[in-house]
């Protein structure tokens, strides 16, 4: 369920600073609003986990969520130094030039902020890939916000985050 936010235009704009929106922010006119902006927002959160040694296609089926990532192949077969692909879709349809940050989990920051996550862009099919450099709990995490074609609402955010593990023991 969504939850709904208003903020003076002002506030808006330094909102979309602190979420590192910076391609919102660049089409971002304050004199547009004068009565102020309001927005909702969403979080999809998925975690894949491995139980046992027999892997599966589950970590590809879609959660039905409006904004969701996903693996291009199951985390318990990607080893140290491989490279791991994954597609960003909105309502199915791919999301390209889109701002996603992936890190490990225990780098995460606390409170705002994206620590020491590496910043990537999606192509235009919404595809990107990292190299995974540790066998840790990795996370990508992004926020589509765009302009509302909803009545009472200027803004709409989707937040997105997918939690996984690479284990030292892949592919053994």
């Amino acid at each position: 369920m969504a939850s709904t936010s208003t903020r003076t235009a002002s506030e808006f704009g330094k909102y979309l600073e602190l979420e590192d929106l910076p391609d919102t922010l660049a089409t971002y006119d304050a004199s547009k609003f004068p009565k102020g902006v309001t927005y909702s927002y969403t979080k999809h959160a998925r975690a894949i986990g491995q139980v046992g040694t027999k892997l599966t296609d589950d970590f590809a089926a879609s959660l039905g969520y409006p904004l969701e990532i996903r693996l291009a192949r199951n985390p318990g077969s990607v080893k140290v130094g491989e490279q791991l692909s994954f597609q960003v879709l909105q309502q199915g349809t791919p999301v390209p030039n889109l701002r996603v940050y992936v890190g490990h989990r225990a780098d995460a920051p606390v409170k705002g902020g994206h620590g020491s996550a590496t910043l990537l862009r999606t192509d235009a099919q919404g595809q990107a890939s990292f190299q995974v450099t540790t066998a840790k709990t990795w996370y990508i995490h992004t926020n589509h916000m765009v302009p509302s074609t909803q009545k009472g609402l200027d803004f709409v955010s989707d937040r997105a985050s997918l939690s996984f593990e690479i284990s030292p023991h892949a592919g053994h």
